[in-house]
């Protein structure tokens, strides 16, 4: 089928066509699926073919683990770029993507004030932040 025809059938605009269309395109052959079949928003699409074909899965698998909103997804990919050179910070970021989030913006989530946080910070880091986590625990 045509973008056209696609955009008529879908009660569409051609150009809405042609924008999912070209969004699909550029998706690896892992995100085409779950594009496709409806599992990412086009918001959360836009974000994660921003990154190289072979993260894209590795990052689709963290969107359906954690249920990240598209506001954290923007987060995490822009964080990746932030550290595409550094193995050890991507594994983080996959593996605790709202707790790199909340390093990176310098905030606490709920409930991590008295929690060192490891593989990101030394030693030396981490005696910080707890002892932030302490003093606003005490300020509360």
């Amino acid at each position: 089928m045509s973008q056209v025809e696609v955009a008529k059938l879908l009660g569409r605009h051609k150009s809405w066509a042609c924008r999912r269309v070209a969004l699909i395109e550029r998706f690896g052959s892992q995100g085409q699926g779950r594009s496709t079949g409806g599992l990412v928003s086009p918001t959360a699409a836009r974000q994660i073919v921003r990154l190289p074909e072979g993260n894209q899965t590795e990052v689709l698998e963290v969107i359906r683990r954690e249920t990240l909103t598209t506001a954290e997804l923007a987060g995490v990919v822009d964080l990746w770029f932030g550290c595409a050179a550094e193995q050890r910070q991507q594994e983080y970021l996959l593996r605790h993507p709202r707790e790199a989030l909340s390093q990176a913006k310098g905030t606490l989530l709920a409930g991590q004030r008295n929690v060192a946080h490891g593989a990101r910070l030394s030693e030396d880091g981490n005696r910080v932040w707890k002892r932030v986590g302490l003093l606003l625990d005490a300020l509360a």
